[in-house]
């Protein structure tokens, strides 16, 4: 019998594998299995770094004398790709647990569990400290430790096994550490670079990028005869959209917001993404038709109950805040939001024809926009506090809305479909903002300079907020769950984007060729083209060298210190 042995089967553990390795929850799993290493002379394991023949593309390496700690074993998985033209452009999601055991009686073992993204950049992944290297080798029955010790028996026998759970990974980005990733190659869009503190404003620009009707009235405005983009807000916006079309890599925001008026100390300053919007849009109006797209009528009336008399005002809106403190979701604010007020008693409401009458104060919907934005109150001001403070109550809302009950004459287009949630972490004073949209069928990511898909609990579950915990129950927490914790809770959608479903194709329809703005393709093009000669000049006058040759007729009289 050879010394050291693979088995496609894995020996008995003393407990099923799904209780010592239970399967994550939040993953699906594409297949499972394992292996064990039969160990059948300790000693002989001389080599520093050794591992077992190929076992189905796996292999196991093993640092008997430890790995940059000679006091511990060392353990490594690393799997590698059976199609070798993958070898270039491979990632494998796996949970896997390494376990050491007792030959005579594998129910005694020690196991370790991990979970880690294989790639071509990152092969192998384990334990430098699976177990001390004494305590594996000697049994001390005095100690009192559950884990057991003196696992290798005389015979230096010892079975190392392995079993893996390769998860589907949907998002292609899971348990992904961003290192090397290209957001053009991976889902077709790049981000924005952070200007300091221009997060909130990155978010708000790829929302209006992925709304390509919009994207198109931008590039139909007529840019011909200006020439400088930092002068002129929708000549910066074009060129802006352009770039994000057909760069490779992330963008910065410089020219558009010199366009707004800001030096580089303004965007070091955290603004509200509702002002910004509309500051954006009011630069906009006078050269686009945006009332087509974003903008909804609302009726306020009084209505007396018992004459036949009604004042009304209709007003147009860009947005709609809904409140949230106290309220479980998105249908419970809207319900509050055309609740009626009954004015009785002293509060009666006074009309010319009938004197004072008992009324009904509310507001109706009368039309709504193609594009509805929706700002969630999320902050509010702290009486208590004497300032400004974020309301964090867990708050849902939907990928479909109906509007039907609120439309004072519905037209049956009332129906709505969720495609952007751009989302807050943090507190009042210190936060981030980052936007997950749905440009087609897939929800994606965009925080700032990185780009990646996501799936529906990281667009709806994981934005609602989290519950308050008791005090009591937070004053037990380890200092590490309890960042966790506020992490959840101060994570939360802060500004909802809704489209009519009947107008979800017409809206995101791509953008032609044709109907780009020929001076901003042009401009960009020229400016590329000067870029990449400047930087064939650079690298050549990197491979050259002035050099100038003194001699002495040249250096006899010479004063100076400068050659």
């Amino acid at each position: 019998m050879s010394e050291h042995v693979i088995s496609k089967d894995i020996v008995d553990l003393g407990k099923p594998i799904e209780e010592l390795f239970p399967k994550l929850a939040k993953y699906d799993t594409l297949y499972e299995g394992g292996f064990t290493w039969h160990i059948n002379n300790w000693s002989s394991l001389e080599k520093e770094k050794i591992h077992p023949d190929d076992t189905f593309s796996w292999k196991f390496f093993l640092y008997p004398k430890g790995n940059n700690d000679d006091k511990t074993i060392a353990i490594y998985l690393s799997p590698e790709p059976i199609d070798k033209n993958d070898k270039d452009d491979w990632s494998l999601c796996v949970q896997f647990c390494v376990f050491f055991s007792r030959p005579s009686d594998n129910s005694v073992n020690i196991g370790k569990v991990s979970y880690f993204r294989f790639s071509q950049y990152d092969t192998d992944w384990g334990f430098s400290d699976m177990m001390n290297i004494i305590k594996f080798k000697t049994k001390y029955e005095q100690l009192k430790e559950s884990a057991p010790t003196g696992l290798l028996e005389d015979s230096e026998n010892i079975n190392i096994t392995c079993y893996m759970r390769v998860i589907n990974d949907k998002t292609g980005v899971t348990w992904h550490t961003f290192k090397n990733y290209d957001s053009k190659k991976t889902t077709n869009y790049i981000g924005f670079q952070n200007q300091g503190a221009t997060c909130y404003l990155n978010s708000l620009l790829q929302t209006y990028f992925i709304l390509q009707k919009f994207r198109a009235m931008v590039y139909k405005i007529d840019s011909s005869m200006k020439k400088d983009p930092t002068k002129h807000v929708d000549l910066a916006l074009q060129r802006l959209f352009y770039n994000l079309e057909t760069s490779p890599t992330a963008l910065n925001t410089v020219e558009l917001t010199k366009s707004f008026g800001w030096d580089s100390g303004d965007s070091f300053v955290q603004n509200d993404i509702q002002e910004l919007n509309r500051l954006l849009l009011d630069k906009l109006e006078d050269s686009m038709d945006l009332k087509s797209l974003f903008v909804g009528e609302m009726k306020s009336y009084v209505k007396c109950i018992n004459v036949d008399y009604e004042s009304s005002r209709t007003e147009e809106f860009w947005d709609i805040q809904l409140n949230v403190k106290n309220k479980k979701n998105i249908q419970e604010s809207f319900d509050y939001y055309i609740e009626e007020e009954i004015l009785e008693g002293e509060n009666s409401y006074f009309t010319d024809k009938y004197g004072l009458q008992e009324a009904k104060k509310g507001v109706i919907f009368k039309k709504l926009p193609t594009i509805l934005f929706i700002q969630l109150k999320r902050f509010e001001y702290n009486f208590a506090l004497d300032k400004l403070a974020k309301i964090n109550d867990c708050y849902e809302f939907s990928d479909t809305l109906d509007l039907t009950k609120y439309l004072e004459l519905p037209s049956g287009d009332e129906i709505y479909k969720l495609h952007g949630v751009l989302v807050h972490s943090g507190d009042l004073d210190t936060g981030h903002y980052y936007a997950i949209l749905k440009p087609k069928d897939t929800w994606m990511c965009f925080d700032d300079d990185k780009v990646w898909r996501v799936g529906e609990e990281e667009v709806f579950k994981e934005n609602f907020g989290f519950p308050k915990k008791p005090d009591e129950v937070l004053r037990r927490m380890t200092k590490q769950n309890l960042q966790k914790y506020l992490m959840k809770r101060q994570t939360n959608a802060y500004m909802l984007v809704y489209i009519k479903e009947d107008k979800c194709n017409d809206v995101l329809q791509d953008v032609t060729e044709d109907q780009l703005p020929s001076n901003v393709v042009t401009a960009i093009s020229e400016e590329k083209e000067a870029e990449i000669k400047y930087q064939e000049q650079l690298n050549e006058m990197k491979l050259k060298y002035k050099l100038k040759i003194m001699d002495s007729q040249k250096m006899s009289g010479y004063r100076g210190f400068d050659l």
